[in-house]
């Protein structure tokens, strides 16, 4: 984790690598990315530290699964400035939190909500914006000077959470320099950004409540960091984040286009639950249309008589319209499943922002559950692991180094069961063993 002081001197450096196992830094090859993590509201040194641990071993457990056969190198570097602002918020929440002796979780949130405060007031937004970019601009600086050469050519990337976006869209489009007048110097990276993942954000809340152009003006629209890839990635759950695509628009009555949903580490596409959902509204749209064309056939049938009791034609009458209401409402579904004409009034951005984490069943089921650690989850998702992993190296992985050996083991099998036939033609009496025959070509 590097550190920010104000007398200069950085804390030790916690860092992931994908280095191979047992490889030293004069062995290690060159690293291609280097993702700078920039943390959010909190930032206490224990999570900072279980953060960049978990996430570190879900990129390296993915890289493994899915990466194996792609030349594939990464280095993470935790950037923590809440050391810039610690000592001043303790001291300012012992002096006005009612009894002094409160617990930790109450300390907690007073430091939490304390960041956000800060960062809303301008003398204090400057120190954060300087401690960051410092930090930052040093670690780069260093690790491009590292004698081994690994890091001279690699990419930088910003994998930002909750306030940490925020700090970093504001730095990379120059917003409280243009805004508030803070030196253009001491508040701008130093090196060029490719990537710019945004975890949990509330940068769109920040955007349309302070920016006076969205407050005064409906037609201003988000303008993006030039150059840079960046994706809003967020939970279904999340209190804290918010899209970013509609603020692509003027403010209009039409309707924007559903966030891209990140796929599950485990087979490239939906939760098992998502894909049982979805057959499930399959076969209940097929049974309602069933059940409305063998009503339609029933009323036909029997509706013949010229003197048929009100009543009845009344009820009639309630059930067909009941089975229209279900058959658009249906219909409605399945379009909207449907990729989107040229002439669908659906709002699409030209290049997708937002992308959606999946839910898993029990989140689904327990709303309340999943509201509590929806904002904490990025750090340990594999989803979103693989998700970075997808983007920084630009490869489409189709299949899971299980399933590739899986397929290997089938395809030698029947190679197997051929050579099998081949030779009982030639000695019918010699009995097949499969076992033998696998462990021979292993040998081959």
């Amino acid at each position: 984790v590097s550190g920010f002081r104000p007398e200069g001197n950085p804390r030790p450096v916690l860092s992931a690598s994908s280095d191979p196992r047992g490889a030293t830094a004069e062995k290690a090859p060159p690293v291609k990315h280097v993702c700078l993590l920039i943390h959010g509201i909190g930032g206490h040194d224990a999570w900072i530290t279980k953060n960049i641990k978990v996430l570190g071993e879900s990129m390296s457990f993915i890289t493994e699964n899915w990466f194996w056969h792609v030349d594939m190198s990464y280095h993470l570097e935790m950037i923590s400035w809440k050391p810039a602002l610690r000592s001043q918020q303790v001291a300012l929440f012992q002096r006005i939190t009612p009894f002094s002796g409160t617990n930790d979780t109450r300390a907690g949130l007073n430091t939490s909500l304390g960041d956000v405060i800060y960062y809303m007031t301008t003398h204090h937004r400057r120190t954060i914006l300087e401690a960051v970019a410092q930090l930052c601009n040093e670690t780069v600086d260093r690790l491009r000077n590292d004698p081994s050469g690994r890091f001279a050519e690699s990419r930088i990337s910003l994998v930002t959470h909750s306030l940490g976006s925020v700090i970093c869209y504001d730095m990379l489009t120059g917003w409280s320099v243009k805004n508030l007048g803070l030196d253009p110097e001491k508040c701008k990276f130093t090196f060029d950004v490719d990537h710019f993942f945004l975890m949990g954000s509330p940068l769109a809340a920040f955007l349309t409540i302070v920016d006076t152009e969205f407050v005064d003006n409906p037609e201003t629209k988000l303008e993006m960091p030039g150059g840079i890839e960046c994706y809003n990635i967020f939970h279904p759950q999340d209190p804290v984040a918010f899209r970013l695509e509609p603020l692509l628009f003027p403010a209009s009555q039409k309707e924007i286009a559903i966030p891209e949903i990140l796929p599950h580490w485990v087979n490239n596409g939906l939760r098992p639950a998502k894909q049982w959902m979805a057959s499930y509204e399959q076969a209940k749209t097929k049974v309602v249309r069933e059940v409305s064309a063998f009503a339609s056939g029933l009323w036909k049938t029997f509706s013949t008589d010229p003197e048929e009791d009100p009543s009845k034609v009344q009820w009639r009458e309630r059930l067909r319209a009941e089975f229209a209401a279900q058959e658009r409402q249906h219909s409605a579904q399945e379009e909207s499943a449907l990729p989107q004409s040229e002439e669908d009034t659906v709002l699409r951005p030209d290049v997708r922002l937002d992308y959606v984490l999946q839910e898993r069943m029990h989140e689904g089921m327990i709303e309340s559950y999943g509201t509590l650690q929806a904002h904490f989850c990025y750090w340990a998702s594999r989803d979103v692991a693989f998700f970075i992993l997808k983007r920084l190296s630009k490869a489409e992985v189709t299949i899971s180094k299980t399933q590739h050996e899986e397929n290997l083991l089938q395809q030698q099998r029947l190679e197997c069961r051929e050579a099998s036939l081949e030779a009982e033609v030639v000695n019918p009496w010699v009995p097949w063993d499969e076992a033998g025959a696998l462990a021979m070509m292993g040998r081959r």
